[in-house]
């Protein structure tokens, strides 16, 4: 009789069991399936700003220097700007250390960058420019990278 009540015992978990595991599979797929979709979704705009950023670098090559110039100089004074508004944010983030942190780093940036711009606009061989002209768009973009990130964080 003890074996009987065992038996049935054991035979009624086993179903609860295999529904469990069943579950557990069911997350597992649809955490890949989420994984997938995440990847998928980052795949694409690492794609789209690689292609962004290969048009901007034709672009910028085929500008003439006073344009450039004109373009470089705009786009640094819009970048100390909302580095100015970043600082003066009154967002939560703003008042953590490694936000200061972060906004400390733009800043080194962005004078590193006026720096280079300087260093180009004295530049008299045209050869010479766009050797630094590389170099800065390099920068620039960094740069971009950077500030958007801080600007996502803080929610602006």
């Amino acid at each position: 009789m003890k074996t009987i009540l065992l038996l049935l015992t054991m035979l009624s978990l086993v179903p609860a069991t295999l529904r469990a595991e069943e579950s557990l599979a069911d997350k597992l797929r649809r955490a890949a399936e989420k994984a997938a979709e995440k990847a998928g979704v980052a795949l694409d705009k690492v794609e789209t700003k690689g292609r962004q950023w290969w048009n901007d670098a034709k672009e910028s090559v085929k500008m003439k220097r006073p344009d450039y110039e004109k373009r470089a100089g705009d786009a640094l004074d819009t970048y100390a700007a909302e580095i100015k508004v970043l600082k003066e944010s009154a967002s939560g983030v703003a008042g953590r250390d490694y936000f200061k942190t972060r906004l400390l780093a733009l800043e080194q940036h962005l004078a590193f960058a006026q720096d280079e711009f300087e260093t180009i606009r004295a530049t008299p061989s045209e050869a010479e420019f766009r050797a630094r002209q590389r170099k800065f768009d390099r920068t620039m973009w960094a740069l971009d990278g950077a500030l958007g990130q801080a600007l996502e964080e803080a929610g602006e």
